[in-house]
Protein backbone atom coordinates (compact mmCIF):
# COMPACT_ATOMS: atom_id res chain seq x y z
CA UNK A 1 0.00 0.00 0.00
CA UNK A 2 1.24 3.52 -1.08
CA UNK A 3 0.00 7.05 0.47
CA UNK A 4 -1.06 9.36 -1.85
CA UNK A 5 -1.90 13.67 -1.55
CA UNK A 6 -5.36 14.26 -3.12
CA UNK A 7 -3.90 17.75 -3.99
CA UNK A 8 -1.17 19.93 -3.06
CA UNK A 9 -0.35 23.46 -4.12
CA UNK A 10 2.59 24.30 -6.30
CA UNK A 11 4.83 27.01 -4.61
CA UNK A 12 6.73 25.36 -2.03
CA UNK A 13 6.69 27.56 0.60
CA UNK A 14 4.53 30.90 1.10
CA UNK A 15 1.22 31.98 3.26
CA UNK A 16 -1.55 29.98 1.35
CA UNK A 17 -4.15 29.47 3.99
CA UNK A 18 -5.68 26.22 3.28
CA UNK A 19 -3.44 24.65 0.87
CA UNK A 20 -0.77 22.00 1.44
CA UNK A 21 2.47 22.44 -0.43
CA UNK A 22 4.08 19.29 -2.70
CA UNK A 23 7.58 18.99 -0.45
CA UNK A 24 4.73 18.73 2.25
CA UNK A 25 2.41 15.97 0.98
CA UNK A 26 5.75 14.06 0.35
CA UNK A 27 7.52 14.50 3.32
CA UNK A 28 3.80 12.68 5.06
CA UNK A 29 4.95 9.63 2.93
CA UNK A 30 2.90 10.04 -0.21
CA UNK A 31 4.22 8.77 -3.64
CA UNK A 32 1.39 10.37 -5.59
CA UNK A 33 -0.52 13.19 -6.07
CA UNK A 34 -3.47 14.10 -7.38
CA UNK A 35 -3.79 17.03 -9.37
CA UNK A 36 -6.67 18.62 -12.07
CA UNK A 37 -9.62 17.58 -9.74
CA UNK A 38 -12.53 19.08 -12.00
CA UNK A 39 -14.48 20.42 -8.90
CA UNK A 40 -10.97 22.56 -8.47
CA UNK A 41 -10.76 23.70 -11.74
CA UNK A 42 -14.83 24.40 -11.73
CA UNK A 43 -14.78 25.66 -7.70
CA UNK A 44 -11.76 27.00 -7.28
CA UNK A 45 -10.74 28.43 -11.15
CA UNK A 46 -7.75 26.56 -11.38
CA UNK A 47 -6.73 26.89 -15.59
CA UNK A 48 -4.25 24.49 -17.26
CA UNK A 49 -1.33 26.57 -16.22
CA UNK A 50 -2.19 25.85 -12.73
CA UNK A 51 -3.14 22.38 -13.20
CA UNK A 52 0.72 22.34 -14.86
CA UNK A 53 2.13 24.12 -12.30
CA UNK A 54 1.25 21.67 -9.35
CA UNK A 55 2.32 18.37 -11.62
CA UNK A 56 5.77 19.61 -11.58
CA UNK A 57 5.75 20.53 -8.28
CA UNK A 58 4.71 17.30 -7.74
CA UNK A 59 7.57 15.23 -10.04
CA UNK A 60 10.20 17.95 -8.49
CA UNK A 61 9.43 16.52 -4.79
CA UNK A 62 9.68 12.80 -6.50
CA UNK A 63 5.95 11.76 -6.39
CA UNK A 64 3.73 10.09 -9.30
CA UNK A 65 1.27 12.68 -10.41
CA UNK A 66 -2.26 11.45 -11.08
CA UNK A 67 -3.70 13.85 -13.51
CA UNK A 68 -7.52 14.43 -13.31
CA UNK A 69 -9.01 15.25 -17.05
CA UNK A 70 -12.72 14.36 -15.98
CA UNK A 71 -15.92 16.48 -16.81
CA UNK A 72 -18.14 18.09 -14.39
CA UNK A 73 -21.13 16.37 -13.01
CA UNK A 74 -23.54 17.50 -15.41
CA UNK A 75 -21.62 16.80 -18.14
Amino acid sequence: VKVGGQDCHFEPSGAFTGDVSAPMVAGAGAHYCIVGHSERRQNHHEADRIVNAKLLAVLRNNMTPILCIGETAEE
